[in-house]
């Protein structure tokens, strides 16, 4: 099971597959933040084959690690509201990071395992 948690005033906010009724905050190009309905979590593959945009999404925490300053969670933004991209590792990027390493990991990329 995937957990990602956010943070709402002192709280922290379970995410996981099966949460309903909850949104997730969305990092804006203008680096405002908006929140939109979290919808779960989406392969890296299903991602590619939906209309959807890349995304950083704010998140606290992935299972037991705290997220810095500058660090979020890729996300999927489709017109119902946001996945977080998930290919049994989390993609933890860096703000300011737009290189790529290879085709598939941003530069400075953080994974986490799920187990």
């Amino acid at each position: 099971m995937h957990t990602l948690f956010r943070k709402q005033n002192y709280r922290n906010i379970k995410l996981e597959q099966e949460t309903e009724n909850e949104t997730v905050g969305v990092l804006r190009r203008d680096g405002k933040a908006q929140q939109v309905r979290w919808l779960g979590f989406i392969s890296r593959e299903k991602a590619r084959q939906s209309a959807g945009k890349s995304v950083k999404l704010l998140i606290s925490r992935v299972e037991n690690t705290d997220l810095q300053a500058g660090q979020y969670v890729q996300g999927c933004l489709v017109e119902g509201g946001a996945y977080a991209l998930i290919d049994s590792v989390v993609v933890v990027i860096d703000q300011g990071i737009n290189n790529r390493q290879g085709a598939e990991l941003p530069d400075k990329a953080l994974p986490f395992k799920f187990e």
